[in-house]
């Protein structure tokens, strides 16, 4: 019981030190590409709100920084195109989205998995 109780404890301790990152599986929605480089160049819109988990954040869209500030241009263009392609094919996506990165309020996604149904 003391074992629960203390893997419990960490549990809880690593999780609030966490309050700025969360996981997410959900469906893309829509994608989108900014012209001026604007929100972080390149977004996607969700199906789940997410700011439940992550308040700073504006709801439904994630930024992949396809303007490089928070990820090497090429790296963050990978990313979204998983995005486009999650959308086409009707597939879930895991994200891992921080409140620590945004371009004016739309957090960051730092990675994304596209998950075979």
């Amino acid at each position: 019981m003391k074992k629960w109780i203390i893997c419990a404890a960490i549990v809880v301790v690593v999780q609030v030190a966490n309050a700025d990152t969360a996981w997410l599986t959900t469906r893309v929605l829509a994608t989108k590409v900014m012209a001026d480089g604007g929100q972080g160049g390149c977004l996607a819109k969700l199906a789940t709100n997410f700011q439940e988990r992550l308040p700073l954040c504006k709801a439904d869209w994630v930024t992949f920084s396809c303007t490089g500030e928070f990820a090497s241009k090429d790296i963050a263009y990978r990313m979204f195109d998983l995005a486009q392609m999650a959308l086409a094919l009707d597939h879930q996506v895991n994200l891992q989205i921080s409140d620590l990165k945004m371009h004016n309020g739309f957090c960051f996604a730092k990675q994304i998995v596209v998950m075979n149904q």
